[in-house]
């Protein structure tokens, strides 16, 4: 997933998983036409229900890992088999240098698993 945004509006992007297999995406975010660096840059994602309820909360080290400007978010598969099917709400959060900033914000669609 690469996104492109040079207004303060995040990117959308949509995405999702079956329930109970793991997920795994990487991102790069581009600003004024360059890879974000994320060396020392501090990332948090929150899923959430569309009423607000937090269902996943992940920051650097605790489901995010990044290299370079790269970065890599997983939720384990353990972790989604307790996910109600249905639609969620999620952003990516960084902040770099002082300053926080949405770069993404989509849905998160869990699906049903068929082999269980």
């Amino acid at each position: 997933m690469a996104k492109t945004n040079t207004a303060y509006i995040p990117g959308e992007y949509n995405t999702g998983v079956v329930r109970g297999d793991t997920f795994s995406e990487t991102a790069t975010f581009i600003t004024g036409g360059e890879p974000l660096n994320l060396a020392g840059a501090a990332i948090r994602i929150q899923l959430r229900t569309r009423s607000g309820e937090v269902v996943a909360s992940l920051e650097g080290g605790s489901g995010i890992q990044t290299v370079g400007n790269v970065m890599t978010w997983t939720i384990e598969g353990a972790t989604t088999a307790g996910f109600a099917v249905g639609q969620y709400l999620y952003d990516i959060e960084i902040t770099l240098g002082g300053s926080t900033r949405t770069y993404a914000a989509g849905s998160f669609a869990v699906q049903k698993d068929i082999t269980a």
